[in-house]
């Protein structure tokens, strides 16, 4: 994406909490860029972890990243909310990573 690496996966099967260890992973095969993991748990529970390099920080914030992501996936899921509707989705919340430039997102 522009001048920056993605390395964007998705896998099923998986623990939610074995995501964060794949973005690692991830980060250090891309070297420098933005991992993005999509994880979708036997039973249909789904989760994002967004892993950014460390010299990416200053530029890209996860957390951020991870709530467009969520963002993004729910309009694709949803026909758009009316105006003044006061939906909104309050089990799904951003989690900072064990690190700097990680977020996490579980269902």
């Amino acid at each position: 994406m522009g001048d920056v690496k993605l390395m964007a996966r998705a896998v099923e099967g998986i623990d939610l909490k074995d995501l964060r260890s794949l973005a690692d992973e991830g980060k250090k095969k891309v070297g420098s860029g933005i991992v993005a993991i999509v994880g979708v748990t036997g039973d249909g529970k789904a989760g994002i972890v967004v892993g950014v390099t460390s010299d990416l920080v200053a530029r890209f914030n996860a957390v951020d990243l991870v709530r467009k992501g969520a963002e993004s996936w729910r309009q694709g899921r949803r026909r758009p909310a009316r105006h003044g509707s006061g939906r909104r989705s309050g089990r799904r919340q951003g989690r900072c990573g064990a690190g700097r430039g990680e977020a996490a997102l579980g269902a």
